[in-house]
């Protein structure tokens, strides 16, 4: 799954605009051929760099051949600069074969890597499946392109994908696809992705030290090609592991490293899964305040930009934080808010968790019919739907069972890691 992050939110409403004013700088610095001040701006905006490369390819493929020409050369710039600035030569790799593409080919690459990002952005606004049916669509026209790079990275948003609706095996499969095609192509970044999501599905399988082995491995790697969104993940990931082991304080200073990257690289996602999860610390530890404030402030980013589906998830475990306190009434406001979301968007797992912490919020009160119609409810909600599989499978297979239990049930928050 995924969830949370422990920064301020006072910088996000600046956050692409940063973005885009540093694209613009390093685009001033490629047309002057400014190596220095070009070199210096990478190694402090990876990521950005490797944005303005992909908008010069964009613009590149709509150019008239003349204008295209000038448009790669600029393109070849950034792309040797980050690689003499960082370990990947892959934009190099890129832009050679982009120039050597003729303009149906590079037309046809640029849709399909459209396509794709806006599965990316489905999955926080709508939720999982939108996204897997638009990767699908992605992985068809990068197929049909003969674009290897393009059909790594859709290979693995569809793992990722699988992994985020607990489809373990599916999403084990696919991973191990896109790891083994980028590794091919000399793509660092989304064959790190890959393995990191795979230690994720380890230690949902209860393979910690799996799993932390993996982080550990895939941030050394990271650190070294500039991949600070990737940094921010296996800081993120690391925290739920140690989380796990018991090892708080250390989990906390891989939030709070986390939110550093995040706040550094203007990188909202990362900074809300911290947000999140550093809530889930305050809220073990009791410090339901600080909890509420941690889950506050990744619910403002995720509302900021429109990312619904993730919103709900927070939304969860504020009406969980409201159970612990003995506020029934926000905490069924709150796990309504986000049964509508994921009604909409979410998967099984999410439906049956939201209405069986509403099974408990009514037992706790009393309410045992109520208790008892939302656990019906979730029960025929796994009836319509293929149920989880691995071994977050025991958790749904019959919510009757908890039903005698409900009055001294403790919640048990929604996590969030990145895949």
């Amino acid at each position: 799954m995924k969830l949370g992050v422990a920064v301020a939110c006072t910088f996000l409403p600046a956050l692409a605009q940063a973005q885009e004013a540093t694209v613009a700088r390093l685009r001033a610095f490629v047309v002057t051929n400014d190596s220095v001040a070009l070199r210096t701006t990478i190694r402090e905006r990876p990521d950005d760099a490797r944005e303005l490369v992909r908008l010069l390819l964009i613009d590149a493929s709509r150019s008239e051949a003349r204008r295209t020409d000038s448009v790669l050369v600029l393109a070849n710039r950034v792309s040797g600069a980050f690689a003499a600035a960082w370990e990947d030569s892959f934009l190099v790799a890129q832009v050679a074969r982009f120039a050597r593409m003729n303009p149906a080919q590079r037309a046809a690459k640029i849709a399909a890597d459209s396509i794709r990002r806006a599965g990316n952005d489905a999955l926080g606004r709508h939720g999982v499946y939108a996204a897997l049916a638009i990767w699908r669509q992605a992985l068809a026209r990068s197929t049909a392109a003969g674009d290897s790079a393009g059909i790594a990275a859709a290979l693995g948003n569809i793992g990722s994908g699988f992994y985020r609706s607990s489809r373990l095996d599916s999403a084990v499969l696919y991973l191990n696809r896109a790891q083994a095609m980028a590794a091919a192509v000399g793509d660092q970044r989304t064959a790190l992705n890959a393995l990191a999501a795979m230690g994720s599905a380890a230690r949902d399988r209860g393979n910690l030290q799996e799993a932390e082995t993996i982080y550990n491995r895939t941030l050394e790697l990271r650190e070294r090609i500039g991949d600070e969104r990737g940094v921010a993940a296996d800081h993120n990931n690391l925290g739920l592991v140690t989380a796990g082991l018991g090892q708080v304080a250390v989990a906390r200073k891989h939030y709070e490293n986390a939110v550093a990257v995040a706040r550094e690289h203007d990188l909202e996602e990362p900074a809300a899964i911290a947000q999140m999860n550093l809530g889930n610390l305050a809220s073990d530890e009791a410090n339901f305040s600080e909890a509420a404030k941690h889950y506050g402030d990744a619910l403002e980013i995720y509302r900021s930009s429109a990312r619904d589906a993730d919103a709900a998830l927070v939304l969860h475990n504020l009406g969980l934080l409201a159970m612990r306190r003995g506020d029934y009434t926000t905490a069924s406001g709150r796990l309504r808010e986000a049964l509508v979301i994921f009604n909409r968007f979410g998967t099984v797992e999410d439906v049956v968790l939201v209405r069986r912490d509403l099974a408990a919020v009514a037992a706790a009160e009393g309410d045992l019919q109520t208790a008892l119609l939302q656990l019906r409810l979730a029960e025929r909600r796994l009836g319509r739907r293929d149920r989880p599989s691995g071994p977050q499978a025991g958790r749904f297979q019959d919510p009757y069972r908890h039903c005698a239990s409900l009055r001294k049930a403790s919640p048990s928050r929604r996590r969030l890691e990145e895949a």
